[in-house]
């Protein structure tokens, strides 16, 4: 029967990459290398198995968009080859913040930052896990209005409905159906209130011409 952690065999560990079998021994003296760092290491098969390993030389390594790094801890990356929640909405903060690519699809978040502690996964992982409700989505500028940093006494969840509309809670300006003019603030508020198409609102304003059950963009 083929030895599943023989010579030149992969596995991968739960926060630490792909690791291959480089030295093969006994089942307790197994010699692998992380494919990510080129580091090595003895382990046994009962590790490899559970996807403990652990590259003590890179956890601290800023290895996610320049800053974020795995560490040590009890909180894993992922499970059976799948992502964690905690580590997907980890690194999805940090692309936001930190990657040039994904700042030119969502400029908004140019300018935004993550908590030093925060670059560690493992505290971002134990304040997700205390706090996280399902369904809900991350938010960092409900608490303060405008706050442009991801942190722990600055971020909370709520459920996206509330994130999407804070999102567009900006003023806009409208001639009502009876020709007077509207400051409003919060359109999906204001559209959902009073049974009026966000997304036909949002296109008049934004071509400054046509109709929407009667309201027009007011010419600034």
């Amino acid at each position: 029967m083929k030895n599943k952690y023989g010579l030149g065999t992969e596995h991968v560990t739960n926060n630490h990459g792909t690791v291959k079998v480089v030295m093969y021994r006994s089942s307790k003296d197994i010699d692998i290398e992380f494919l990510s760092t080129g580091n090595t290491k003895t382990v046994d098969s009962s590790s490899l198995k559970r996807g403990t390993i652990k590259d003590s030389h890179s956890s601290i390594k800023p290895e996610h968009f320049g800053v974020g790094y795995v560490g040590e801890g009890k909180h894993l990356s992922s499970i059976n080859g799948k992502q964690t929640l905690a580590y997907s909405r980890w690194r999805a903060i940090l692309r936001r913040c930190y990657c040039p690519k994904q700042q030119k699809i969502t400029p908004q978040y140019i300018g935004c930052t993550v908590a030093t502690e925060w670059y560690n996964f493992q505290n971002f992982a134990e304040w997700f896990t205390k706090h996280y409700i399902k369904g809900m989505q991350l938010d960092k500028d409900i608490i303060i209005k405008g706050n442009r940093e991801y942190s722990p006494d600055k971020c909370i969840f709520v459920t996206p409905q509330r994130n999407t509309e804070d999102a567009l809670a900006k003023t806009w300006y409208f001639t009502s159906p009876d020709g007077e003019e509207v400051e409003i603030y919060n359109l999906a508020k204001f559209c959902r209130e009073n049974s009026v198409d966000k997304g036909c609102m949002g296109r008049i304003y934004g071509a400054k011409k046509g109709s929407c059950k009667g309201w027009r963009p007011t010419i600034m």
